[in-house]
C-alpha cells in the first residue's frame, strides 16, 4: 500500500507543479492538504487558526483549508500543519491560469451541463465538471504518441457547414473525393466525408437529430460562436443513415470497425484511431435475444479498441424487465447511458443491471440545424457526453491508456470503461437505478487516470519484419524520444540477451541465423533510475521450408474434388495424402500447386495433408478437411456458419443419437460429420446425449440442438429448436430426448449442436451465431425416414392414442382426451430443457375432451405434454405455434 500511495503522491505533486507554475499567485489564507486516510479527517480538530472549507478529492483524501492570516504567514501555516502525523502533503492554494478552460463562446453560460453555477431551478454542481476537466494538461486532438483521436457518431447525419461543427469533422485523407474509385481499398468508394450505408456514399449532410448530438460530443470552442462540446478538440467521424433499420445499424458499425482495424493493422498509415462510438437511437422493448448479431458487433468493436456508448430509452421503465436495444446487450464493450436533469434526477429509462450511468440530457444547450443553437432533451444528448469523455481520456498527458491501445486495444477499451464507471458522482436519486448509482463526472475520470499514471511508460508498437535470411528490421514508437531505449534480442528459448544501448527506430538486426525464431524487447530508461520493459515480440528469419498456405478444396462433388494451394518458398516438390475413416486412400508427389481428385465416395468426410519437400526439411505440412456432396440437404445447402472460437477450453467431446455414438474430441470448432450414422424416423422420440470436454475444470454450458426439419437450408430459431438446456458442473453429460415431428421432410438433413459457456450474463447460442468465444459448434447429417429405424424394444415408448392432444401446433389452449377415463390426472407442460412450465390436476374422460389453458406469454417452440395417470405416464410432444 505504501508503494501505491507514493505513486499517487508523485502524480499529485506533478499536477500541482503544472498548475502553479502557470500562474503562481496564491489565494490568501488557503491551503490544500492531503491526509493519510479518510479517517484522519476531523473537521473540528485542526489547530487553532485553521478551518475546514471543503473536500477536493474524497478518494485521495485531499481537502481545502483556510487559515488566519493574522496569526500565520504562508510558510508558518505549512509548517504548523506538517507537524501532524495525519498529514501526508500540504501546500498553498494558487490561482491558475485559465488556459481557455472556460470558453469565451457567447452561449457557454447557458450550457449548465458543463458548468452549473446554481442556475435557476437547479442543483449546484449537477454537471460533469467540464471546466475542471479542460484545465488538466492534455495533448488536445491527439494521444501522447500522435494518434489523431476520433469519435464515431452514428446518427441521421450532420449539418456539415455548421460553424461550430465544420472544423471538427473527420475526413478520410487516404480517399480522393468524388473520383468514383476506392483509393484506399477499404471497400468503400469515395468515403471522404464518412459513410452513409443507406445511400452507399459519403453523403452525410442532413442531420436534424445528429447535429445537436455532434455538438454535445465536440462543438468547437474559442471561435466566438455558440457554445462548446465536451471534447472540443477531438475529431468526429459521421456515419449517417444508420438509425433506420438494424441492417443499417450493423452496416454503420461495420464501417467504423473497418477504419479502426485498418489503423491497427497499418500502424496508423490508414484508417482512423476511433476510440468510441455514440448511438442515440434504438428499439424500445426489444430483447437482445432477438438481435444477436447487433449485440455481437459490440464485442468485435471492443476487441479492436472501440468502446461503445448508447442512449437508452426515454421511457420511464426498467429495461432489465422490458428489454431495449441496443442498451440491454450484455457486451462488456458497451456503456449504456440514461439522462439526468438540472436537479440531478433521472429522466430516462433505468435498469440496475443494464444501465451503467447517467449524464445531463434534459434541456441541454447545443448546436442545432441551420447554423443555430438551442435546447434539446433526451437520453440522445446524454450518451455523447460519455463518448466525448472517452476521447478526453486518450488525449491526457498520461500515456498509459494510449500506449495500451497499441499493444492490447481491447484491454484499453475496458480500462476506459472502468475509469468512467468508477468515478461517477454518487447520487441518492440514482441509487438502485443504474449500475454505478451515479452521474458521469468527466473531471474525476481524467483525474483518476492521472493519479494512477505509471511513472515510466513503456515503448509501444514494437514491429518486427524479417529482412532476408540473416536480418530483421525493428520499428517502434515512444511518447518521449529524448529518453534512452535499449534493444534486446535472443534466439527463442535462450536465456541470454544481446543488447544495443541507445537504439533508435528503425533498427536493423544483423548476423542472425537462417530460419530461426528470435525474441526482441525494448527497455526504456526514465528519470530517477526507473525503467520499463516492452512485451516481447517475435520474428523468424527467412529461408525456412514452410508449409504451403491456404490449402483449399474447390469444385467438390459426389465423387471428385480439386485441391489447390499457394506456392511456398524453398520447396522442391509437394507430397499429397488423402484419407477417410478407413485409412489412406491417396498418396502422391506433385510439383504444381493444384491437383484433381477422383473416385471419391459420396457424402464422405476426407482429410488431405500437403507436405512441402525442401532440400533440408520435409516435415512441414498443411491439412484440410472436406466433405463430398451426395448427402442431400445436409451438404447441398449452404447453411449459415456458426463457429466456436476458443474450443480449447470447452468443446463437444462425444454425441449419442438413438443407438449411434460418435466421439469427435477436440477439433477446429465447427466440423461437419456426415458419416456418423445418425438416423431417425418421423414421429420418433430419440434419446440424445451430449458430453462436453474441458481443458481444466468443468463450466456451466448452454446446449442447444436444431434440426432442419423442412430441409429448406435454414434453421428456424424456435420451431426447429429441439433441445434447449443448461448442463451444470458435476454432470458428465446431458441426457435428454428430442422429437421428430410427423411432418418432417425425409432424407438427409443437417443437425446443429451448439455448446456455449453459460456464465456472467452470457446469452444462449443462436443457430447462426457467427462466433462463440467459449464453446463449440458441431454439425451432423441425420437421415430421417418414414419407418422407425430401431426396434420397439430399444425405442422409448410413445403414447400413441393413449393421450390425445390437439390442435398440434396449438395456440391459446390444448384439448386433451385419453382412451381410458381417469378420475384424477396430473397434467404437466415441460420445456425442451426440462423446465416445468405449468401443472394442473384435472379429471380426464374418454368420451369428452377437456381444455388446458395456455399462458399468453408462452414463447413459441416445442414442449413435452406429460400426463401422470395413476402408475402410468403418458407423453406427447406438442408445438406452440402462436400466442393468440
Amino acid at each position: 500500500m505504501r508503494c501505491a500511495r507514493r505513486k499517487k503522491n508523485y502524480c499529485f505533486l506533478i499536477c500541482c507543479v503544472l498548475f502553479a507554475s502557470a500562474y503562481g499567485q496564491r489565494v490568501p489564507g488557503e491551503l490544500i492538504v492531503q491526509l493519510n486516510s479518510e479517517k484522519a479527517l476531523n473537521k473540528d480538530a485542526f489547530p487553532t487558526g485553521f478551518v475546514y472549507k471543503k473536500t477536493l478529492s474524497r478518494r485521495t483524501f485531499i481537502h481545502l483549508l483556510a487559515y488566519d492570516t493574522l496569526h500565520y504567514g504562508p510558510a508558518e501555516a505549512i509548517q504548523q500543519l506538517s507537524k501532524s502525523p495525519d498529514v501526508n502533503l500540504v501546500q498553498l492554494n494558487h490561482r491558475l491560469q485559465i488556459r481557455d478552460t472556460i470558453p469565451a463562446d457567447p452561449f457557454f453560460p447557458q450550457q449548465w451541463q458543463w458548468q452549473n453555477l446554481s442556475a435557476q431551478n437547479s442543483v449546484p454542481d449537477a454537471d460533469v465538471d467540464a471546466e475542471l476537466a479542460w484545465s488538466l494538461p492534455s495533448y488536445g486532438p491527439a494521444t501522447a504518441f500522435g494518434d489523431t483521436i476520433v469519435i464515431a457518431m452514428l446518427d441521421d447525419g450532420i449539418q456539415a457547414n455548421h460553424p461550430d461543427l465544420a472544423p471538427k469533422l473527420w475526413h478520410n485523407r487516404k480517399e480522393i473525393p468524388n473520383n468514383h474509385i476506392d483509393d484506399d481499398q477499404n471497400g468503400y468508394v469515395d468515403d471522404y466525408h464518412g459513410w452513409n450505408p443507406v445511400l452507399e456514399s459519403d453523403h452525410i449532410h442532413q442531420g436534424h437529430h445528429g447535429t445537436p448530438v455532434a455538438g454535445m460530443i465536440g462543438a468547437a470552442w474559442q471561435n466566438g460562436n455558440g457554445g462548446t462540446g465536451i471534447a472540443p478538440q477531438i475529431k468526429i467521424m459521421v456515419v449517417a443513415g444508420s438509425s433506420q433499420t438494424e441492417a443499417d445499424a450493423i452496416a454503420a458499425y461495420a464501417y467504423v470497425l473497418e477504419q479502426r482495424l485498418r489503423y491497427n493493422e497499418t500502424q496508423g498509415e490508414a484508417g482512423a484511431f476511433v476510440v468510441a462510438t455514440n448511438t442515440s437511437w434504438g428499439v424500445n422493448g426489444l430483447s437482445p435475444s432477438e438481435a444477436p448479431v447487433w449485440c455481437q458487433i459490440y464485442d468485435d468493436l471492443g476487441e479492436a479498441g472501440i468502446l461503445n456508448c448508447a442512449a437508452t430509452s426515454n421511457s420511464g421503465w426498467n429495461i432489465d424487465e422490458v428489454g431495449d436495444m441496443p442498451t440491454a446487450c450484455s457486451s462488456p464493450y458497451l456503456i449504456t447511458v440514461t439522462a439526468s436533469d438540472r436537479m440531478d434526477e433521472c429522466t430516462g429509462a433505468y435498469g440496475p443491471v443494464s444501465v451503467d450511468l447517467a449524464a445531463p440530457g434534459k434541456e441541454v444547450f447545443t448546436t442545432h440545424p441551420g447554423g443555430s443553437y438551442g435546447w434539446s432533451s433526451g437520453t440522445s444528448f446524454a450518451s455523447p457526453i460519455a463518448a466525448g469523455t472517452i476521447g478526453l481520456l486518450y488525449s491526457a498527458t498520461c500515456p498509459d491508456l494510449s500506449s495500451l491501445a497499441h499493444t492490447d486495444p481491447g484491454a484499453a477499451a475496458l480500462e476506459a470503461k472502468s475509469i468512467l464507471l468508477n468515478t461517477t458522482d454518487a447520487l441518492p436519486s440514482m441509487a438502485g437505478q443504474t449500475v454505478t448509482g451515479g452521474r458521469l463526472n468527466t473531471f474525476r475520470a481524467l483525474q483518476e487516470l492521472a493519479l494512477n499514471c505509471a511513472p515510466c511508460a513503456p515503448v509501444y508498437n514494437l514491429n518486427l519484419t524479417p529482412n532476408g535470411t540473416q536480418e530483421a528490421l525493428a520499428q517502434w514508437t515512444t511518447a518521449d524520444s529524448s529518453l534512452s531505449v535499449t534493444l534486446d534480442w535472443r534466439p527463442a528459448g535462450s536465456a541470454e540477451w544481446e543488447s544495443a544501448p541507445n537504439a533508435s527506430s528503425p533498427f536493423l538486426l544483423t548476423g542472425l541465423d537462417t530460419c530461426t525464431g528470435y525474441e526482441v524487447r525494448l527497455v526504456r530508461q526514465c528519470t530517477d533510475g526507473l525503467t520499463s520493459v516492452s512485451p516481447i515480440a517475435e520474428v523468424r528469419t527467412q529461408g525456412c521450408c514452410l508449409p504451403p498456405a491456404q490449402l483449399t478444396a474447390t469444385s467438390v462433388g459426389n465423387t471428385s474434388a480439386a485441391l489447390s494451394w499457394e506456392v511456398s518458398e524453398n520447396n522442391t516438390a509437394y507430397q499429397i495424402r488423402v484419407q477417410d475413416d478407413s485409412g489412406w486412400i491417396f498418396n502422391t508427389t506433385h510439383s504444381g500447386h493444384s491437383l484433381q481428385l477422383s473416385g471419391l465416395s459420396p457424402c464422405t468426410a476426407y482429410e488431405a495433408y500437403l507436405t512441402t519437400t525442401c532440400a533440408e526439411d520435409s516435415n512441414s505440412f498443411s491439412s484440410l478437411r472436406f466433405v463430398t456432396t451426395g448427402c442431400g440437404s445436409c451438404t447441398d445447402f449452404e447453411y449459415c456458419t456458426s463457429y466456436g472460437g476458443t474450443s480449447g477450453t470447452e468443446w463437444i467431446d462425444a454425441v449419442s443419437f438413438g443407438t449411434q455414438y460418435h466421439h469427435s474430441g477436440l477439433n477446429e470448432g465447427n466440423p461437419l460429420f456426415p458419416g456418423a450414422g445418425f438416423s431417425a424416423s418421423r414421429g420418433q422420440i430419440v434419446p440424445v446425449s451430449v458430453r462436453p470436454g474441458f481443458q481444466h475444470i468443468a463450466y456451466p454450458e448452454y446446449i442447444r440442438i436444431w434440426i432442419d426439419l423442412n430441409q429448406d437450408g435454414h434453421f428456424a430459431p424456435t420451431a426447429e429448436l429441439l433441445v434447449d438446456t443448461i448442463l451444470l458442473p458435476g454432470y458428465d453429460s446431458l441426457g435428454t430426448e428430442l422429437f421428430i415431428p410427423d411432418g418432417a421432410a425425409t432424407g438427409n438433413t443437417l443437425m446443429r449442436i451448439s455448446l456455449k459457456w453459460a456464465g456472467f450474463g452470457s446469452m444462449r447460442p443462436q443457430p447462426c451465431e457467427p462466433h462463440i468465444h467459449f464453446g463449440e459448434v458441431e454439425d451432423y447429417c441425420v437421415d430421417i425416414q418414414e419407418q422407425p429405424l430401431i426396434s420397439s424394444a430399444d425405442a422409448p415408448k410413445r403414447t400413441g392414442n393413449a393421450l390425445q392432444a390437439w390442435p398440434n401446433p396449438f395456440g391459446s389452449q390444448l384439448q386433451l382426451k385419453v382412451t381410458t377415463a381417469a378420475p384424477e390426472a396430473e397434467i404437466q407442460l415441460l420445456g425442451v430443457d426440462g423446465r416445468l412450465i405449468l401443472q394442473r390436476t384435472m379429471r380426464l374422460r374418454s368420451d369428452q375432451p377437456v381444455r388446458l389453458p395456455i399462458p399468453p406469454s408462452l414463447p413459441r417452440g416445442w414442449y413435452l405434454l406429460r400426463a401422470n395417470v395413476g402408475t402410468q405416464v403418458f407423453r406427447q410432444p406438442v408445438l406452440h405455434h402462436s400466442a393468440e
